[in-house]
């Protein structure tokens, strides 16, 4: 009866060192994701701020952008009315060979 009990308390003795190092392990893969967790949510976190920043920064150059090409309609539209020539279009001429000819 000895012998049997010396077994038995052997074996449960076994199973519980067994136990506490699987619990040990499972501790130890929980601590390491949930570091990888706060880490995901810092990354999360700025990739927000800065996607934040760029729709804003995309939202000032399209105002920005309308707003030239409204300028640019605007001074089209005074160079028609007036009949002036439109400085973005060459005359046909090289300034640089009539520049020339002046001071021949």
């Amino acid at each position: 009866m000895y012998e049997s009990n010396r077994r038995h308390l052997n074996s449960l003795g076994s199973c519980f060192a067994q136990v506490v190092h699987k619990a040990t392990a499972i501790f130890q893969t929980n601590a390491k994701y949930d570091a990888k967790l706060l880490h995901l949510r810092e990354e999360l976190s700025e990739l927000a701020a800065t996607t934040e920043k760029i729709e804003s920064e995309k939202q000032f150059l399209s105002c920005r952008l309308q707003a030239t090409l409204l300028d640019n309609h605007t001074l089209k539209r005074a160079l028609e009315k007036n009949h002036l020539p439109d400085p973005t279009v060459p005359t046909g001429g090289d300034s640089s060979a009539s520049s020339s000819r002046r001071f021949r």
